[in-house]
């Protein structure tokens, strides 16, 4: 056992979540009063393991098969010494059941401590959904430790049809619950996860108005289109030399607070040309508009 030590259209502000601190080196900690045995044992367990290096430097000549059988005989020494797995200690884990990474870990009480490979039982680890690194250690003489840093859900995507939760490098989270992180910006199209970073730092300078946004879709893997949630469409360009989404966000934010521009009956707003700005109106607006009711 361890010890444990589809999307509604609700607006919200692009803020950047909180990621995890990145995990720190696992260090063993042994009391005062067991300092003595367990120096007994490591000096029995090194001069064993020195003395198999040393046969194995100077049997070139022997068969692997000789050689995994004088491991073996190794490992039993070891096991025999005290040195097998009794428990193991898990941290950092909120939303990974214990009993998966149990199952990955795929090593059972009584197995030999230094029969264990820790880079490959923290690559089983670190294939589960949720984490995002994971660090296996050793804590002699009889612990397996497993610290855990999990994904931070950044965004909500949409691609072919299929709603998942993202982290902020993009890697899918898969089996979380979406209902779960309605509070989290909408993003929709192929590569949407990759760019969506840069462009919540842009909205995030402007948060009254980034608020009033329900989704971003990422068209042709070259820029954003943004929806309001008064049904408004913000077509903004891809990258230039002189021109992009951070200028073209700039021109916006100027138009909105000079013409109230969410006020008004507009259906999309087309920045994507540096010197103009396209706009389309809705049904009602180009009624009002014919009938001078509106000006723009």
């Amino acid at each position: 056992s361890i010890n444990h030590t589809g999307p509604t259209q609700e607006s919200f502000a692009f803020q950047r979540p909180r990621v995890g601190d990145a995990p720190l080196p696992v260090r063993s900690h042994y009391k005062k009063g067991r300092i003595r045995g367990f120096l007994k044992k490591s000096f029995v367990v090194i001069s064993m393991v020195g003395m198999v290096g040393l046969v194995f430097a100077y049997s070139q000549g022997l068969t692997d098969t000789w050689a995994s059988a004088a491991w073996d005989k190794a490992l039993a020494i070891s096991v025999n010494s005290g040195f097998a797995l009794e428990s193991i200690k898990a941290e950092g884990q909120e939303k990974t059941p214990e009993g998966a990474i149990l199952e990955v870990l795929g090593i059972t009480e009584g197995d030999a401590l230094f029969g264990m490979d820790m880079t490959a039982l923290s690559a089983r680890v670190e294939a589960l959904p949720w984490v995002s690194r994971a660090v296996v250690s050793r804590e002699l003489p009889a612990t397996i430790k497993v610290y855990v840093v999990e994904r931070e859900p950044f965004a909500r995507w949409q691609i072919n049809g299929e709603l998942v939760l993202v982290d902020e490098t993009a890697a899918v989270i898969r089996g979380a619950k979406t209902a779960d992180y309605a509070h989290l910006p909408f993003v929709v199209g192929p590569g949407a996860p990759e760019a969506a970073s840069a462009l919540f730092n842009l909205l995030a300078t402007t948060p009254e108005l980034s608020k009033k946004v329900v989704a971003a879709v990422r068209v042709g893997q070259r820029r954003w289109d943004l929806e309001f949630d008064n049904g408004m469409r913000l077509k903004l360009p891809e990258q230039g030399d002189t021109y992009g989404e951070a200028e073209a966000w700039a021109a916006f934010i100027n138009l909105t607070e000079e013409k109230d521009l969410m006020a008004l009956d507009v259906a999309e707003a087309d920045l994507r040309l540096p010197d103009r700005i396209i706009m389309r109106l809705t049904p009602e607006g180009q009624k009002a508009f014919e009938n001078n009711d509106q000006g723009t």
